[in-house]
């Protein structure tokens, strides 16, 4: 079936996908390699450690890295799979896309969303965030709620997606691809069904509701032991409260995580609920997807602390053939690597290890206050 197509959305496609294409390759390797060396000096930091010690420590970084890499990659496919059939190479299957495309989205934010529950796990410490019972009747444990519950709620809603993206007519119906022959070979031409319409209405609703359990069960634990505010995150800090956070370094590499993580989450929501609110209804612009699968890439890239020093080091060496000003230089490797800064948590370990180092001095000084109560026979009345 052939149809018309202007010329200039054929080359703002083959230039946005091959673009994109590059810039995931780009973070996909990068990742990669982050996650190698991080790896590697993990081992030989814990090589003397118990086998129980070292799959504790161990296991929470290759679970968030390797669940952020799947989803780096399932975009990765998609840019391709998108380039490919714009440029009808090696022929024409723009009638694949509608069957390519949906399922790979869907499974990228479900790792995407796995990732996010992994990290969240990793952030608990010994802390439960959840209720021991809810209207009388008693709540799942922790390990319950991260282990099935979150997990399984998470599968039946890729389960749901995975099934209206192939149930087809008359049932579902969802964007159908079209290759363009004339007057020349112009990629690939949408047309949106109703259907679609109304899912891509819903979609951005499910996203955000992910979004913001899956931020605040990782949130939640690591505001309450370190006793940080919203506050300190979103706030800036003020003189009269300088003296707080110098009493308290510790604080000072979780508000950056948790800031990062926050404006990143944020980005990620934000890239995704536009693209299914307004390009749906304007077919021609199709091709501007390829912007979310950047967005979403690089969120999820940056919400490795290990994939962000290794990209600040680029950018230091990229600054450094170019005559940038060497203190400057000096400044923001110092600032990436200075004792407090986010350099010590440089995993989903070591921010676990963190909270616990936090939790056991709580626990030292309340033993301290009751020693001294016991001591002078102060009883608080």
């Amino acid at each position: 079936m052939d149809t018309k197509r202007d010329p200039l959305h054929h080359k703002g496609a083959v230039v946005s996908y091959t673009i994109a294409t590059i810039l995931i390759t780009f973070v996909c390797v990068l990742h990669s390699i982050a996650t190698y060396k991080t790896g590697k000096s993990l081992h030989r930091k814990y090589k003397n450690k118990t086998f129980h010690q070292k799959r504790k420590t161990l296991l929470p970084h290759y679970l968030t890295a390797i669940f952020c890499g799947l989803s780096i990659l399932s975009y990765l496919v998609i840019s391709v799979a998108a380039l490919m059939a714009e440029s009808h190479f090696p022929t024409c299957f723009c009638d694949k896309l509608q069957i390519i495309i949906p399922n790979l989205y869907a499974l990228g934010k479900t790792i995407n969303y796995y990732f996010f529950i992994v990290r969240a796990k990793a952030s608990q410490g010994v802390l439960n965030i959840f209720p021991t019972k809810l209207c009388g009747i008693k709540f799942p444990s922790k390990d319950t709620m991260f282990n099935i519950v979150f997990p399984i709620m998470l599968f039946n809603t890729f389960l749901i997606y995975i099934v209206l993206g192939n149930i087809g007519p008359p049932f579902f119906e969802l964007w159908t691809g079209i290759c363009v022959y004339k007057p020349a070979k112009l990629g690939c031409q949408y047309i949106m069904s109703d259907d679609f319409i109304l899912l891509s209405n819903l979609m951005p609703i499910t996203d955000i509701l992910l979004c913001v359990l899956f931020s605040y069960i990782f949130y939640a634990p690591i505001l309450k032991v370190s006793e940080i505010s919203l506050k300190d995150i979103v706030g800036k800090r003020q003189d009269d409260d300088m003296n707080t956070y110098d009493t308290k370094p510790s604080k000072a590499p979780f508000i950056r995580v948790l800031k990062i993580s926050l404006v990143l989450s944020l980005i990620n929501v934000f890239s995704t609920t536009i693209c299914f609110l307004i390009l749906p209804y304007f077919a021609e612009f199709w091709w501007l997807w390829s912007v979310d699968y950047v967005v979403n890439s690089m969120c999820c890239f940056l919400m490795m602390s290990n994939d962000r020093k290794l990209l600040a080091k680029i950018c230091v060496c990229f600054s450094t053939k170019h005559n940038i000003n060497g203190q400057s230089r000096t400044d923001n490797v110092g600032s990436e690597t200075s004792p407090g800064s986010e350099s010590e948590m440089n995993s989903s370990a070591d921010t676990m290890r963190a909270m616990q180092r936090i939790e056991m001095q709580k626990k030292h000084q309340n033993l301290m206050i009751n020693s001294q109560v016991e001591d002078t026979g102060f009883d608080g009345q």
